[in-house]
């Protein structure tokens, strides 16, 4: 009769420390948010594989309304459940790097293509799990005065939980970016794109038929017949534009089934040069700029009696040692002279300081 082995019991593990090194093996993102400075902009998906209808001035204001929403930067949720935000020129101008004088003009064009356009949301309905599409107008109301370089607006409250954390309660998933990194694009077509890839800005990668692509950067009709077109004119354009303005490091590869392209694959990253320039220069120390000179109410009787004092110490010993002679210190000044020469001396005789011998009056007018 064989004999059961023995089962050989298990080594016990040690117990780790408090003090033990925990090394995270969690995968860093593609596109690092902390390389820019501002306010984040959040949107749900359902919004970013939506349809915008809006033109560059329209997009920026949306854009730069979410981050004050996000931030709740002069920005409120009312009794309604509509967003309002307070939106300024200087702030604008300093987002987007335009003149101060063209920011009211351009937030005034967007504010008019809000007031235009309809925003398409689209989405997988849970109940029947069919795609869903919803039309709806971006903005409630705007209000502006002429001249103040300031324009106020009210989101329409069915968009509330697409543009804020909210999207993390409803599901679905969301967009996540910085108004700085996309703020530098010119062209809005560029913007969608830049859009749809944050959506997977953990993976680095993403797929989409070519018609969702037409569709959602809204694709001119000329160009979405001729595949061709669309590379040379379209998204080599957008792919240029994100690999030089937001600094990523974008490629791309046309999937063909039969004689037709129908797919396009986005793989993406930070720009590895950049990233490493703004790791030198998080290691510098900060900048401090000098504190401006002070200037005094009395600037030009200190400077007329600095140069009498300077022009006169030779003359007495005594100067500066008698407690009733008013004396400065301070050497002659490059200033040219704009008082008067004290009265009662002229400038070559000797001055008798002494105790019985009162200081003399300066006097303070101009010439």
């Amino acid at each position: 009769m064989n004999a059961i082995p023995k089962k050989t019991p298990a080594r016990r593990q040690p117990k780790k420390s408090s003090t033990d090194l925990v090394v995270s093996t969690k995968r860093p993102h593609a596109l690092d948010l902390n390389l820019w400075e501002g306010y984040n902009v959040i949107m749900s998906k359902a919004m970013v594989n939506g349809i915008h209808r809006l033109e560059l001035n329209g997009k920026r204001v949306t854009g730069m309304a979410m981050a004050q929403i996000e931030q709740k930067c002069n920005a409120y949720l009312d009794e309604r459940g509509c967003w309002s935000v307070d939106l300024y020129s200087e702030a604008f101008s300093h987002t987007f790097k335009i003149a101060q004088n063209d920011a009211y003009r351009d937030m005034n064009k967007g504010i008019d293509d809000l007031l235009k356009a309809e925003v398409t949301l689209k989405y997988i309905d849970k109940p029947t799990g069919r795609m869903k599409t919803e039309i709806m107008p971006w903005m409630q109301k705007v209000e502006y005065i002429d001249g103040q370089g300031k324009i106020s607006l009210k989101f329409n409250s069915l968009l509330t939980n697409h543009i804020t954390r909210f999207v993390k309660e409803t599901g679905g998933g969301y967009a996540l970016y910085k108004i700085a990194q996309a703020g530098r694009l010119r062209s809005v077509h560029a913007w969608r794109l830049f859009e749809m890839l944050a959506q997977y800005r953990d993976t680095g990668w993403m797929a989409v038929s070519i018609d969702e692509l037409h569709e959602r950067i809204e694709t001119a009709e000329s160009l979405r017949a001729n595949f061709a077109k669309f590379k040379l004119y379209c998204l080599d354009v957008m792919v240029k534009e994100l690999r030089d303005k937001c600094k990523i490091d974008v490629k791309y590869e046309a999937v063909k089934e039969g004689r037709r392209y129908t797919k396009i694959k986005f793989t993406f990253r930070d720009d590895p040069e950049f990233v490493a320039q703004m790791k030198v220069a998080a290691l510098q120390p900060p900048e401090t700029t000098p504190a401006a000179p002070v200037e005094s109410n009395h600037a030009d009787y200190q400077d007329d009696q600095s140069i009498w004092h300077a022009n006169n110490l030779h003359k007495n010993p005594l100067v500066g040692r008698d407690a009733n002679q008013p004396t400065s210190g301070a050497l002659p000044s490059t200033k040219p002279f704009l008082g008067i020469v004290p009265t009662g001396f002229l400038d070559d005789e000797e001055i008798p300081f002494g105790d019985d011998t009162p200081p003399p009056v300066v006097s303070h007018q101009r010439p």
